[in-house]
């Protein structure tokens, strides 16, 4: 169940494919099985947000109406459902000062990630999620 929802505005999200988690304990999967993780940060919610699964489904339902390439693997199988992830306000700017000190980007040049392309950045996502 969502709380105070209609309050909420996506402030930023960026996605990480499940092939980054080789190694990690971090998130509960079948070894093999592809998806991917989705973070998102939401500004002016009062109270706590939780996702509930009907949310999760509605990504992964705006995912395929936005992705061709997408919606054909998820109708053929070939990838799970996302999981969709809540973040602590702050996160984005922990992987904007992340992502400047590692590499020759400045923050004039910085956008967020669509895709998430390394395991440190996915740990520090993962490390920043609502419990």
């Amino acid at each position: 169940m969502v709380n105070n929802m209609t309050d909420a505005k996506l402030t930023n999200w960026t996605a990480a494919e499940s092939t980054l988690l080789a190694g990690m304990n971090e998130v509960k999967h079948e070894e093999g099985s592809r998806f991917y993780l989705i973070f998102v940060e939401l500004k002016g919610a009062n109270g706590s947000i939780v996702l509930s699964n009907q949310h999760q489904l509605q990504f992964d339902e705006a995912l395929q109406d936005r992705n061709n390439y997408y919606r054909d693997d998820r109708q053929d199988e070939a990838i799970l459902p996302p999981l969709v992830y809540l973040v602590k306000p702050g996160t984005f700017k922990a992987l904007q000062d992340y992502i400047i000190a590692n590499s020759t980007a400045s923050y004039n040049q910085y956008k967020v990630p669509l895709k998430l392309k390394t395991p440190e950045t996915l740990t520090l996502m993962l490390g920043n999620r609502h419990k």
